[in-house]
């Protein structure tokens, strides 16, 4: 029976360690991969670069202007990370576009004299890095003053304040970095996007490029966002300053400045993919401007929801020159005949020169006498696994799907439009005809043929140079030609998603690309919750939803025969509801945690005030205060979605402090012989409620006798003693032969550690026949 007994035991315990091996190879590989995020040192900062002086408008119409007046402020925002002596820095200023370089008293401060200052003041912070790690690009809204020629002359001191305000900028968001791990992702914001119609530089039939990345800084302890940066592929161009007699960063403005109030840090906006890339709608007061930059503040709060960390702390950049092929004459002839400075506006022509340098590497000729050679460079950066290229223009979305098609390694690639550079519009000439442009200003702002493919070829290099594997792509837009008789129809909401079941919606309708059917007059809508209407073209409403859930909108148009839809998604959350605790009171400070229920389901930023009314953000934070009182939080989801609530806090309790008492001391043997050695025994109690740092024993004999009785060593060092906890010191100590019978040495013990009274107390060795005989210790 004992030998089945212990069979079974053993055919029990291999099972038991086959079951363990099978949990190991199942969920251990998982937990091995999924490694830690990557911690690096993140800032973000703005600049203002409100003109102090009139201007001309770029963007829209000849000599706009010129003004001085903003309608909102105007800036240079940047984002800077750092690993090591590694970083990567992004500039994005609120201009229509700037040039990689000028001439003149302008030379100092085109974009790549601009980068090089920027990189010179990362390398005096301890980086060792060149301009490739810096990326300077421009929002492009069309609302802001021209430092480009071609609407306006250019005013070399405000082109100054631009180049120094970038540099601010970097500098103060290095200075200002902290740890941050960095949450990425992409999101879909296609509806913002006009893609399902003709309209003038939007060409119908054509794949746009819908994608919106972010990169996410967020403090490693506290969950709280330290900087945030986004690529947003739409034309910043709705504002109007013609209209409105003033400047604006159209929606890229108010999108940041509502990410900074829901999530506290820095919002740095900059463009994605531009080319051919429209939003829907035709008002250009700030009215529009608030429900497109509310989509935007949306879809990327949405995008941080689903984020995930970067685990990879490689940080690396390369830049590529690019020479291209020049041919169109009438930017040419603006280069060519720019004579100063400033540029020169020609009022019969109503165009401007351009004030790009006209110096090699950036000008030089070309294989012919009609054409030029066109000198700018193409950046790639690395954080991790997430990869960067620019676009030193409004490339169109073709040549952005090549440079991610062509590359493999990253979690995403993220692309910069007006960075570095402003080029104009490019792709390959032969994928589009005359019909598909329409009205476009594309083929006026075409600088050559050769653009479209070289962006992606140096792209590709740079993305190589730094350690992705890539593959050569031919840049190529094939052409949907069913479209070409359809009338097109494309909505978009201020909101995809929000617990408020009221959305602000704009309902667009255009003639087709051919022209046989007309714009349709109206648009009918079916709202996935049983309800319908009809609306006209251009028109702005109001939907409410009957309640939480998802549904897929539609709207269709009609003309010539010929319908046409467009559907996207709108999600109702349940009311987020946010409860604080007071997770733990210590004299110095209360820990607070805020969790969430309802809303979109994931927390992602938390602001608080303490109660003594300081301001910190966080998930998880710290109110310093010794105070008691009501601190308030207010949570915000991946949905934009708030939710406010309190939690009262206690006083705090008195500092814990250490107190040592001195217990015993004790000399063995009682009797030391001349020229022998004892150990002395000292035993202290901490006796308060703090650990006793650096606790110091030592023995101090008179001046007197020092050559009778020497304690070696004179110091002990036991470390830390605990709160209520004793420990027992030994130091030796040696009486010579030159102590003699009726001397009396009293020897000094005294205690001490950081932050504590010292404690001393005394023995005595009296010399008598033989040896010396110690006496109880005494206090003091």
């Amino acid at each position: 029976m004992e030998t089945c007994n212990r069979q079974a035991f053993r055919l029990a315990a291999i099972a038991a360690a086959m079951a363990a091996l099978a949990f190991v190879l199942t969920f251990g590989v998982n937990r091995a991969a999924a490694a830690d995020p990557a911690v690096f040192d993140v800032g973000a900062a703005s600049s203002s670069i409100n003109p102090d002086s009139p201007q001309y408008v770029a963007g829209y119409g000849y000599k706009v202007g010129p003004m001085q007046t903003t309608h909102d402020d105007l800036e240079a925002r940047a984002f800077v990370v750092g690993k090591g002596d590694k970083a990567v820095a992004f500039v994005s200023v609120d201009l229509v576009g700037w040039f990689a370089a000028y001439d003149g008293v302008n030379a100092p401060y085109g974009i790549d004299a601009t980068r090089q200052k920027i990189a010179d003041a990362l390398q005096a912070r301890g980086y060792d890095v060149g301009r490739e790690s810096v990326i300077v690009s421009s929002t492009h809204t069309h609302s802001a003053p021209a430092v480009v020629g071609i609407w306006g002359t250019l005013d070399p001191a405000y082109l100054k304040k631009v180049s120094d305000a970038a540099v601010a900028a970097a500098t103060e968001a290095a200075d200002e970095a902290q740890p941050s791990e960095i949450w990425s992702g992409v999101y879909n914001i296609k509806s913002f996007i006009w893609q399902n119609g003709q309209g003038t530089n939007h060409p119908d039939g054509f794949e746009y490029d819908n994608a919106l990345p972010i990169l996410w800084a967020r403090d490693p302890d506290t969950g709280a966002t330290n900087a945030l940066y986004a690529t947003v592929p739409n034309h910043p161009d709705q504002f109007k300053a013609s209209d409105n007699n003033a400047m604006s960063a159209d929606w890229p403005g108010y999108a940041r400045r509502k990410l900074d109030e829901e999530n506290g840090g820095t919002a740095v906006l900059a463009a994605g993919t531009l080319g051919r890339q429209e939003p829907p709608g035709s008002v250009t007061a700030y009215s529009e401007v608030i429900p497109q930059g509310e989509i935007v503040a949306n879809e990327i709060q949405r995008t941080m929801a689903k984020a995930t960390p970067i685990t990879d702390s490689t940080i690396d950049a390369s830049e590529q020159q690019m020479l291209t092929v020049a041919d169109n004459g009438e930017l040419l002839t603006a280069i060519n005949l720019n004579p100063n400075d400033t540029a020169i506006c020609l009022d019969i022509y109503e165009k401007c020169t351009i004030p790009r340098s006209k110096q090699a590497p950036y000008f030089a000729p070309g294989p012919d006498s009609d054409t030029k050679t066109i000198g700018t460079y193409v950046e790639a950066a690395r954080i991790g696994d997430v990869a960067f290229a620019t676009n030193p223009g409004e490339a169109f979305p073709e040549i952005n799907f090549a440079i991610r098609n062509g590359v493999s390694g990253p979690r995403q690639v993220n692309v910069i439009a007006q960075a570095g550079d402003m080029l104009g519009y490019y792709y390959q000439r032969d994928d589009y005809t005359s019909q598909q442009f329409g009205s476009s200003d594309f083929e006026d702002y075409n600088v050559g043929p050769d653009l479209a493919q070289g962006n992606t070829d140096k792209a590709l290099a740079g993305l190589a140079a730094i350690g992705f594997p890539t593959t050569p792509q031919t840049v190529h837009a094939p052409f949907n030609s069913s479209v070409p008789d359809k009338p097109g129809v494309q909505w978009y909401p201020d909101q995809y998603e929000s617990a408020d079941p009221t959305f602000n919606i704009l309902g667009s309708a255009a003639k087709s690309q051919d022209g046989t059917a007309a714009a349709p007059d109206t648009i009918d809508w079916d709202f996935g919750d049983g309800t319908t209407d009809t609306t006209d073209r251009g028109e702005r409403f109001d939907h409410t939803f009957p309640g939480v859930g998802s549904y897929d909108v539609t709207a269709t148009v009609e003309s010539n025969g010929k319908t046409r839809s467009w559907t996207d998604t709108i999600t109702v959350d349940p009311a987020l509801s946010a409860t604080a605790s007071l997770d733990s009171r210590a004299w110095n400070g209360a820990h607070l945690s805020v969790s969430t229920s309802g809303g979109q389901g994931t927390l992602v930023a938390a602001r608080w005030t303490c109660q003594d009314g300081t301001e910190v953000s966080g998930l998880s934070v710290t109110c310093t205060s010794t105070s008691a009182g009501t601190a308030s939080v207010t949570a915000v989801d991946g949905a934009g979605n708030t939710a406010t609530t309190t939690v009262a806090v206690t006083k705090a309790p008195p500092k814990p402090v250490a107190k040592l008492k001195i217990l015993k001391i004790k000399v063995k043997p009682k009797k030391i012989k001349y020229g022998k050695k004892g150990t002395m025994t000292v035993v202290v109690k901490n006796t308060g409620t703090a650990n006793a740092a650096k606790l110091r024993v030592c023995v101090k004999v008179p001046a007197r006798a020092k050559k009778q009785v020497k304690p070696a060593p004179s110091c002990k060092s036991p470390g830390t003693l605990r709160a209520g906890k004793s420990a027992s010191t030994q130091i030796k100590v040696r009486v010579t032969r030159k102590a003699r019978p009726g001397t009396r040495v009293k020897l000094q013990v005294a205690v001490t550690a950081n932050g504590t009274k010292k404690k001393t107390a005394s023995v005595s060795l009296l010399g008598k026949p033989g040896g010396m005989t110690s006496s109880s210790y005494a206090a003091g």
